[in-house]
């Protein structure tokens, strides 16, 4: 056998094996990152259009939005944010925000409610409605934002 036909071989053999393990291997990191939450893409970010609101200081912004989606309710900008602290915990602290500008609207009819509760805020021209939800004990707490003008 020449030395040849024993590189083909090797390389019919060997390459084809080694590349497609290289990609599950490559392929399964990706898909471990983002199931544990360390997604390679870049943070999210508000834009400096985003109005100056008071945000709850133990949460993580996750998402961020200002186009209008069909179906979902029109807000200027719409933002959610992650935390591990319960609903009346969060929705407490927006309830007792010291801003002179920051006003309650409305609030939850149960505020020791733990599965979800709503606010609407009013702070110069706009108008703030607040959802923070728990969905499953397991998951983080949500807080929804939809900032709209009055």
């Amino acid at each position: 056998m020449d030395i040849n036909s024993k590189y083909k071989k090797f390389i019919k053999y060997f390459i084809p094996p080694f590349i497609i393990i290289i990609s599950v291997l490559s392929l399964s990191s990706i898909i471990l990152k983002n199931y544990l939450g360390k997604s390679t893409s870049q943070e999210v970010v508000l834009t400096k259009d985003f109005p100056d609101i008071p945000v709850y200081p133990k949460a993580k912004l996750s998402s961020y939005s200002d186009e209008e989606m069909e179906g979902e309710v029109e807000y200027q900008f719409k933002a959610t944010w992650e935390s591990k602290d319960s609903v009346p915990q969060v929705m407490d602290w927006y309830q007792n925000v010291k801003d002179e500008n920051w006003v309650v609207v409305t609030q939850s009819s149960d505020p020791g409610a733990t599965g979800a509760q709503d606010a609407v805020f009013e702070s110069g021209t706009w108008r703030i409605y607040i959802i923070v939800q728990k969905r499953d004990i397991d998951d983080p707490t949500f807080i929804y934002v939809g900032v709209d003008t009055k």
